[in-house]
């Protein structure tokens, strides 16, 4: 059995250069799959084996930015200029973003605001495993641990069987349990889901009323209300963290480059097209790779989201990508914490409430130890999930790649899942949702190294764990 490594240690400090434009100098960041029917994921844009609303909105009826977790405004406390105004309060002024913000992590939840200089000295510092980092410090120890807000469904609406689109089947039934059958997207229309605003400057910003995260509504380079003016501005992943720091947009001027979560969060996978993305809310977005402030554990590549294949990989930071800045969304405390009911290991997401189940179809035991890690078609996944009883509870079901991406963790090494939560084999993920451009084909996430990808759904190539929706 593989074990994980937490990569820790200080920060290191980050000179980037000025931001410029590039060409693509190339490169691959090959994240190949369990069998040959895995898609790679690939920066040379190859894909083998595979046939300003409001910030605050709805997540599954209920109001964004609230959770069973603790919460926490983005802009920290009080307003400062200095740490006078933040000594009563027993806080320190973070003068990049101008708010009171924790003075120290130790005993903090993730996500808390606080303060540590980089240079360039970046607004967007939180506690992350108890110590203040700045997200693209360029270590894995600054990597974000999970999303910090409420997961987003994936707007996959329709449903499929073994190779093409289908009606969607009833329980008990082949297929039943898959993407289109649980979630958001079962009980709201899709033109709930984003807000765009183009009011100002030709500079338009996109609020996801789920999410509660604030996106500038035109990759990087582009402008205007269709971001039909410019040109998509390809650089660096420094040039591009810089980029985004450096960004006054739409009245905003505490952008950020995204982590992949939050990349992930708007994906469409409801479209056979690309770009994987909702064309009325993000028109022109580039279709290649665009880039993440997630470091690797090799430090000269980081993550990248390819809005062309609507997929996760690695690539070289020194490759010329595009971008796409965010802001804002309530920092949400997320824990996964295990415990075992009735002799069964189960983790619950303290954030949102899924439970999981602790140890990969196959295996059991309190460290998942016993037996080996059972194999399964995409249907027969489903099926198992349909059918299992597990920690005295039934209904439980397949995860949706939103879902399963959550559970992954950028800051280990060998396995990206934390080994105290999740111990025990990992590789390549089952989710419930479908290929869209390959439908005889399902998403995937590989825990061996992070990346999303594809697999067709009749191998023998995808492990399941399953979640229960609270």
């Amino acid at each position: 059995m593989r074990s994980a490594e937490f990569v820790g240690g200080v920060v290191s400090l980050v000179l980037v250069s000025v931001f410029s434009c590039g060409g693509d100098d190339g490169g691959v960041a090959s994240e190949t799959g369990t069998s040959s029917g895995t898609e790679t994921g690939t920066s040379s844009g190859a894909e083998t084996g595979t046939s300003s609303g409001t910030e605050a909105g709805t997540s599954s009826g209920t109001e964004a930015g609230t959770s069973s977790g603790t919460e926490t405004d983005t802009s920290g406390g009080a307003e400062c200029v200095d740490d006078s105004a933040c000594v009563d309060l027993g806080l320190v002024c973070n003068e990049t973003s101008g708010a009171c913000v924790a003075a120290g992590c130790e005993g903090e939840d993730d996500f808390t605001p606080c303060e540590v200089v980089t240079r360039p000295d970046r607004s967007f510092d939180i506690c992350v495993g108890g110590a203040c980092v700045s997200p693209g410090c360029g270590e894995v120890s600054c990597n974000v641990p999970a999303p910090h807000f409420p997961l987003a469904d994936t707007n996959q609406r329709e449903c499929y069987d073994a190779t093409e689109s289908s009606s969607c089947p009833s329980p008990g039934q082949p297929f039943f349990g898959q993407d289109a059958h649980f979630g958001w997207d079962t009980t709201h229309a899709a033109s709930e889901r984003f807000s765009r605003d183009v009011g100002l400057f030709g500079e338009p910003v996109v609020t996801d009323n789920v999410t509660a995260l604030v996106w500038q509504g035109c990759t990087v380079g582009l402008s205007g209300d269709d971001c039909g003016a410019g040109f998509v501005a390809k650089a660096s992943w420094s040039e591009q963290l810089a980029a985004c720091d450096a960004l006054s947009w739409g009245g905003y001027d505490d952008w950020r480059l995204p982590d992949p979560y939050e990349m992930q969060s708007i994906i469409d996978q409801n479209t056979a097209d690309s770009p994987y993305v909702d064309a009325t809310v993000f028109p022109a977005t580039a279709t290649d790779w665009h880039w993440s402030s997630s470091s690797s554990v090799d430090t000269t590549w980081a993550w990248t989201v390819n809005y062309g294949f609507g997929t996760v990989a690695l690539d070289y930071k020194e490759n010329a990508r595009s971008a796409r800045c965010v802001r804002g969304g309530a920092l949400q405390a997320r824990h996964f914490e295990p415990s075992t009911i009735e002799g069964d290991r189960v983790v619950t997401d303290t954030q949102g409430g899924l439970m999981w189940q602790g140890c990969p179809q196959g295996t059991s035991g309190d460290e998942c130890g016993a037996g080996i890690i059972t194999w399964s078609t995409w249907e027969a996944a489903l099926a198992y999930c349909e059918g299992l009883s597990l920690g005295g509870l039934s209904d439980w079901r397949l995860p949706d790649i939103n879902e399963l991406q959550s559970i992954v963790d950028y800051r280990y090494e060998s396995l990206s899942i934390d080994p105290d939560v999740f111990p025990g084999p990992s590789n390549s993920g089952w989710t419930s949702t479908t290929r869209t451009s390959y439908t005889g084909h399902a998403l995937i996430v590989n825990f061996e190294v992070g990346n999303t990808s594809s697999i067709a759904k009749a191998d023998l190539a995808g492990s399941v764990r399953c979640v229960h929706d609270p």
